[in-house]
């Protein structure tokens, strides 16, 4: 997956760790929309659209990464978690 190969070519430290930690949350039984396929579907328009970059895929990645059906705060959490995982 386009992801992983993102990961592995940034600058994380333990890039494997995280790729699984972003699986297991898109994995959640709570999902409905935002899953691995949803992803997959995402990255796929954006390699289609000709404007493929790494920043753009790891913004997809992180898109409602944290996602509760009853929080109202899923954007702000997942942007603090991306922040977290990518400092």
């Amino acid at each position: 997956m386009r992801s992983r190969e993102t990961l592995d070519q940034s600058n994380l430290s333990d890039p494997g760790a995280t790729y699984k930690d972003l699986e297991l949350r898109y994995c959640e039984p709570h999902r409905h929309f935002h899953t691995l396929t949803g992803l997959a579907q995402c990255l796929d328009l954006l390699l289609q659209s000709r404007n493929d970059s790494p920043v753009l895929r790891v913004a997809i990645y992180y898109h409602d990464i944290v996602y509760g059906t009853h929080r109202q705060d899923n954007e702000s959490a997942s942007a603090e978690l991306a922040g977290e995982q990518l400092a």
